[in-house]
């Protein structure tokens, strides 16, 4: 049986490999560090190598934080501009990992999801 690939997101940071890796190896951080503290295994690291999967916003986000490098900075840091939709990702994801913990009671439960619902819809009216 043949493996099918998914879908790949239209706009990724794959064109950030380069100067992250680079600014790991200024760091003087080895690659298996920079994944440790990247919270990113090896295959992940070979499939961005190989071009097999794309940096999406998650893994971007992981391993510019192995480098320490916020967010706000990593334009100039990595030598590179930002979309404005990877921005608009950026903004997103960083927004759900820090309400992780609430968008799970409320995804939970479903009573908290119909009064979240109402709540944001009377809001728009």
């Amino acid at each position: 049986m043949e493996k099918t690939k998914s879908k790949k997101p239209e706009t990724n940071f794959n064109d950030f490999w380069p100067p992250l890796k680079a600014e790991a190896a200024r760091q003087g951080l080895r690659k298996g560090e920079w994944l440790r503290k990247s919270g990113i295994d090896y295959q992940r690291y070979s499939e961005f190598e190989s071009g097999e999967t794309d940096v999406s916003t998650k893994y971007f986000l992981k391993l510019t934080g192995g480098l320490n490098v916020k967010t706000e900075d990593a334009e100039r840091r990595l030598g590179r501009k930002f979309s404005e939709e990877q921005k608009r990702l950026m903004k997103f994801d960083s927004r759900v990992a820090a309400e992780k913990d609430w968008l799970e009671i409320m995804l939970n439960d479903p009573v908290i999801m119909k009064v979240c619902k109402t709540v944001t819809l009377s809001k728009s009216e």
